[in-house]
């Protein structure tokens, strides 16, 4: 995540079921650029299969693989994970082999646990 600070990013938001911008063109903005593309999407299957749908994904923007696993142990839902895996059981299995988010996957399914992004939004921080 510090290394995205020193970026000079370009940040879309993609949006939630009140407003944002459309998929097909955040996707076209994308494709446009030679910019890095990493994804900040929910910690949860649903997250995961959108973040492998993006154009040149090159990683996820996820804090240490220890904060996130005792935060989702902690704040997680189990329902959610459960409707989602349900949902897209293939796409979520293939997820486990993609080096880009592999860990975060481990994390999610050990915990059957599923994480809003917004619990790290919520989170003071600190710069050092």
């Amino acid at each position: 995540m510090d290394q995205l600070s020193l970026a000079n990013p370009l940040i879309l938001y993609r949006g939630d079921a009140q407003g944002g911008a459309r998929t097909d063109a955040v996707h076209a903005m994308v494709q446009r650029t030679d910019l890095p593309v990493v994804a900040f999407f929910d910690y949860d299957p649903a997250g995961l299969v959108m973040a492998k749908g993006l154009p040149r994904l090159d990683s996820l923007l996820v804090p240490p693989l220890s904060i996130l696993e005792k935060a989702i142990q902690s704040r997680g839902l189990i329902e959610r994970y459960q409707e989602q895996v349900d949902k897209t059981p293939y796409e979520w299995e293939r997820l486990r082999d993609d080096n880009r988010m592999s860990g975060v996957w481990r994390v999610i399914h050990v915990a059957g646990k599923a994480l809003p992004q917004e619990y790290f939004h919520r989170l003071p921080t600190s710069r050092g």
